[in-house]
């Protein structure tokens, strides 16, 4: 996959295990298996659980002339680009299911007089550039975390927010500011420290009073990949593993929560008649 995003956060890991504020010497164990953890589960469902931004290409459709089907999740439409290099605007889309996330089609409106077409070679001729990922909620996904960008702003290169107080902020938190997504990878009593230009994005300026928002990992994909950390995390031998790294994990043993998690979001094969 070209992304594989943290699935739940340090302090989460830590409360599970009830270890105290001192307790910080498996901090670094912790999040390598924080992140082995996240990469799993988006294994075994095929799917990328959060926001990312990319530009992805598809053949000419066979169909329909009016109808591209996706090979991923799409969240929201940036630009769509036709095969013969001519821009389509937003207006002129529907995404299906209307009422849904994530997207799996986009057809053309009939009142826009468009079709998909291409110029030279069919194939990887159409391009598409958005949001996609696995996120039922997007809509309501980036919460508001109430701080905004300071008064002195940040620079394409700012790493240390410094915002007062930082207890809604936890480590392994993605965050959006304009376009550009963030990750909490520090923080202490007043200051956050940041990775930049995440999935997908880039880093850039902000200014001051810009939102900072935070995205809410779906609480049953959270939980579950909690619990599989709090597993790799024990020394456990027999049984069916799957290996993390330096430990071992017994599937059997998981919570029965975390086998409904896979199996509920577990990207669905279609089978097309033609």
């Amino acid at each position: 996959m070209q992304h594989v995003p943290l699935l739940t956060t340090l302090e989460r890991v830590r409360a599970q295990r009830r270890l105290g504020a001192d307790a910080t010497g498996d901090d670094e164990l912790l999040k390598t298996l924080i992140a082995a953890a996240s990469a799993e589960f988006a294994r075994e469902t095929g799917r990328v659980c959060v926001p990312y931004y990319t530009v992805r290409h598809y053949d000419m459709p066979l169909r329909s002339p009016y109808a591209l089907d996706l090979d991923e999740d799409l969240l929201e439409l940036a630009a769509l680009t036709n095969g013969d290099g001519t821009a389509i605007p937003v207006e002129a889309v529907a995404l299906r299911p209307f009422n849904a996330y994530p997207k799996w089609r986009i057809t053309l409106r009939s009142s826009a007089g468009i079709t998909f077409t291409y110029a030279d070679d069919p194939q990887g001729t159409i391009s598409v550039a958005g949001w996609w990922g696995y996120t039922p909620h997007y809509d309501t996904a980036w919460r508001a975390s109430g701080f905004t960008v300071p008064v002195d702003s940040l620079t394409s290169g700012t790493i240390q927010v410094t915002l007062g107080v930082t207890g809604v902020f936890e480590i392994g938190h993605y965050l959006r500011i304009d376009d550009e997504v963030l990750r909490v990878t520090g923080r202490d009593a007043t200051s956050i420290t940041l990775a930049r230009g995440q999935l997908g994005t880039t880093a850039a300026s902000h200014s001051a009073g810009a939102a900072i928002h935070i995205f809410d990992v779906l609480p049953d994909i959270q939980n579950a990949v909690t619990e599989m950390v709090a597993y790799a995390s024990l020394d456990r031998v027999g049984g069916r593993v799957m290996v993390y790294p330096g430990t071992t994990v017994l599937v059997d043993d998981l919570d029965p929560l975390v086998r409904r998690a896979l199996e509920d979001h577990r990207r669905k094969t279609l089978v097309v008649i033609r």
